[in-house]
Order: structure tokens, then C-alpha cells, then sequence
């Protein structure tokens, strides 16, 4: 074990500060790093009431409403798609859950972050007349504006059964309701 530092080993190219001026030092680089700490460490919440204000012209399937409340533990997701009321549970914790369409189909959903943007992300088979089963993944990138009270949400709905391009991605903007 080496011994303590004394005026002698401390070399003439290194004088030490006073012991309460590196405290104060340390002091003010905490304080002024704290916010960007909390900033990066604090998820957005998208916890409200949210009502359809624009979507992209001919583009089917955005609920006309929205109620989000957010947890640490979950994300619950109540939609209004003209009368068909549906809620689905997303884990915050990324894994998966079940989740079910407003026309009744089941299947699965999960979520991520990617910065400031949820990814909430739905899996679901899809049985047509002729028996056949049909995939469908949507993705949905919710965005908070910054003045709290806009969220924008891009829809991409993917699948292997269906010929590229024929489902378009879409946009929906929503307005935070002051009704409960």
C-alpha cells in the first residue's frame, strides 16, 4: 500500500487546491449538469386525451380519438375508431403483449423508444373470407409537439401478403383534448 501524499511527493508541476475550492468546484459542474442528466434520463409523456385534427386525404384508419395513459410500467392506448372503442396495453419494458384490432383481429404488440419518439409496434394475422391469413406489422412513431399539446403520428403498415406499395404510410395530428 503506498503512503499518503505529502508536500514532498506532491510534485512542484501539480499544486493542490485548496480543499473547499475543489468542493465548490464540484459542486457547480453537478449543478450545471443536472439538467442535461434529467433531460436525457426523463421519457416524454403522452399521457392526455387527444382528438383528430388532419390526416393525409384517402387514407383510412386513424381513430378519431385518442386516451393515453402513460405509467412507468405501461402505456394504455384507448382508440376511437368511428364508435369502435378498443384498448391495448403496451409493456414499457419492450416486451411483447396482446393486442387487438378495432375490427377484432388479435395479435401481439410491443414498444420502443427511439429518442424522443415511441415506436409502438403491432403484429396481426388476419383471417379473410377465402380462409387465408393475411400479416399485418404497423409501426406508429408517436411525437409530442414541443408546446405539449400536438401529437403527430406516422403509420406504416407492413406485409409479405399484400403487393408492395399498395399500403401507403400516413401521418395523423392530434390535438390534446381538454375533456376527459
Amino acid at each position: 500500500m503506498r503512503p499518503a501524499p505529502t508536500e514532498s511527493t506532491v510534485p512542484a508541476w501539480r499544486p493542490r487546491a485548496p480543499r473547499p475550492f475543489r468542493l465548490a468546484c464540484l459542486l457547480a459542474l453537478t449543478l450545471l449538469c443536472r439538467p442535461l442528466l434529467g433531460a436525457v434520463a426523463a421519457p416524454t409523456d403522452f399521457s392526455g386525451t387527444w382528438v383528430l385534427e388532419t390526416k393525409d386525404p384517402g387514407k383510412a384508419g386513424s381513430p378519431i380519438g385518442l386516451k393515453i395513459v402513460q405509467t412507468a410500467a405501461t402505456l394504455v392506448v384507448t382508440d376511437d375508431s368511428a364508435g369502435k372503442i378498443t384498448t391495448n396495453t403496451y409493456k414499457m419494458d419492450g416486451s411483447n403483449g396482446p393486442y387487438t384490432t378495432p375490427t377484432g383481429f388479435n395479435g401481439m404488440c410491443s414498444i420502443k423508444w427511439d429518442g424522443k419518439v415511441l415506436v409502438l409496434q403491432t403484429l396481426v394475422e388476419a383471417k379473410k373470407s377465402d380462409n387465408s391469413i393475411i400479416h399485418f406489422l404497423k409501426k406508429q412513431h408517436l411525437e409530442l409537439a414541443a408546446d405539449k399539446q400536438t401529437l403527430k403520428v406516422h403509420t406504416e403498415v407492413l406485409s409479405p401478403d399484400v403487393p408492395a406499395g399498395l399500403i401507403a404510410p400516413f401521418d395523423s395530428v392530434y390535438k390534446r383534448s381538454t375533456k376527459p
